[in-house]
């Protein structure tokens, strides 16, 4: 993909003046990371904000024990809220962030991240929705960690995943310590919830590899709130 076809993606530079998309174009470069680069390390300043046009990056904190929690996946035609706040704030970044799958992306220097802000209305108002989106994401994941149960995490997680965005898959790829990782809680724990769905018959299991047996029970676990 080229630096067009990644930004096409994206509403701001297709609703942008020709003026402003030759200010983006010049202002941006196009960048490819292989799957377990770290694109950004807590605690330091953020090097650049970024536009996924393929690949997938996973955005987590960790504690000095080594257990992480995912805040949010930053994938095709996604970026970095995180990103966007450190910038804007001159904060350093509160998280890490590493690529999970080869990422193609479109990159953008903190400096001529904020000329844009400032020179253009249609980035400005994708800055603006990107941040009250992350704000009320990360609020979602702060009420699930606080009120709801482990069992309709893992299923609003599994959901998630087969769900695909609206493009359905019927097997996704998730190791029992990723899906651990992902939930913040001891893989023992999810392995006794993954084995407890299996024998209801909503998902099979297998190395490596989880399959969807009952899609509507699986869609009613996730939409269950207490």
């Amino acid at each position: 993909m080229d630096k067009r076809e990644i930004l096409e993606l994206f509403s701001f530079y297709r609703e942008a003046s020709l003026k402003e998309r030759r200010q983006i174009l010049q202002a941006t470069n196009l960048k490819r990371l292989s799957a377990g680069n770290l694109i950004q390390l807590e605690g330091d300043s953020c090097r650049e904000f970024y536009w996924v046009g393929a690949g997938n990056t996973r955005v987590y904190k960790s504690n000095n024990k080594g257990k992480e929690i995912t805040l949010y996946h930053v994938s095709r035609g996604e970026s970095c809220v995180l990103s966007a706040t450190s910038i804007l704030s001159d904060r350093t970044f509160p998280a890490t962030a590493a690529v999970q799958k080869t990422v193609q992306a479109v990159i953008i220097s903190p400096v001529d991240f904020k000329q844009l802000v400032l020179d253009a209305p249609s980035f400005r108002k994708f800055v603006y929705n990107l941040i009250g989106s992350g704000i009320a994401d990360i609020l979602a994941l702060l009420h699930g960690l606080a009120f709801l149960k482990i069992e309709t995490r893992l299923a609003q997680f599994l959901w998630r995943q087969f769900d695909n965005k609206g493009l359905p898959v019927p097997v996704v790829t998730f190791t029992h310590d990723q899906i651990a990782a992902e939930l913040d809680y001891a893989r023992e724990v999810i392995s006794r919830m993954l084995k407890e769905l299996e024998k209801k018959q909503i998902i099979k299991l297998s190395r490596g590899h989880i399959r969807v047996v009952d899609a509507n029970e699986l869609r009613r676990m996730a939409l269950t709130s207490v």
